[in-house]
C-alpha cells in the first residue's frame, strides 16, 4: 500500500513533472482585461446626459457542449429573440482534423435579465463576458457638445474627449 503511494508520487513528481508543468502552463494562457465603468455626464440640474450600462457578450464553446442538453439550445434562441435555424450552426461541433473553435459569438450586447434567464438554463458551454456600453438617454440632444465613445471605448469628440481622463 505505502510503496504504491510512494511509487505514484515519484511518477508524478519526477517522471512526468515536465509534461504536467506544460499542461498547467498552457491552461493559464487566457488573459482577461476588465475595463472600469466610465463615469456619467450630468447637466447642471443633475439629469444624466451620458451613462454606461453593463451588457453581456454571449457565446458558445462547441467543444464544451453536452449533447444531452440539446433540447435546451432552442430555448436560448427564443430568449435572444432569434430563429433557432440561424443559431443552430453555432452549436454544431467542430469538424474533425480542423483547429477547434472555442468561442462563437451568439449576441454582442445582451441585457442582464435575459442573460440571467439563459444562465438559469445551466447549459454547459454557453457563457457570457461582461462589457460596458455607452448610452445617451437624450439621444441626439446635445450630441455636438457631448461627443461620443467609439466601439473601441475611445472618446472621440466633445466633452467625452475633453474630460476623458476623469470619465475613465
Amino acid at each position: 500500500g505505502f510503496g504504491a503511494v510512494l511509487g505514484r508520487l515519484y511518477d508524478l513528481q519526477v517522471s512526468q513533472s515536465e509534461q504536467l508543468a506544460q499542461i498547467a502552463q498552457e491552461s493559464r494562457k487566457k488573459f482577461m482585461v476588465y475595463h472600469p465603468r466610465r463615469g456619467n455626464i450630468l447637466d447642471s440640474k443633475g439629469a444624466i446626459l451620458a451613462t454606461t450600462e453593463c451588457v453581456m457578450e454571449l457565446g458558445v464553446d462547441p467543444e464544451c457542449l453536452d449533447p444531452r442538453q440539446a433540447s435546451l439550445w432552442p430555448q436560448i434562441a427564443q430568449i435572444l429573440g432569434q430563429d433557432w435555424a440561424e443559431l443552430a450552426p453555432f452549436f454544431r461541433p467542430n469538424a474533425p482534423f480542423q483547429k477547434p473553435i472555442r468561442w462563437r459569438k451568439l449576441c454582442d450586447a445582451l441585457d442582464r435579465p435575459r442573460y440571467e434567464q439563459i444562465e438559469a438554463l445551466e447549459v454547459k458551454g454557453v457563457y457570457g463576458n461582461q462589457k460596458y456600453r455607452r448610452v445617451y438617454p437624450g439621444g441626439p440632444l446635445a450630441a455636438h457638445a457631448l461627443g461620443f465613445v467609439n466601439q473601441e471605448g475611445q472618446a472621440a469628440m466633445g466633452i467625452e474627449q475633453f474630460l476623458d481622463f476623469y470619465l475613465r
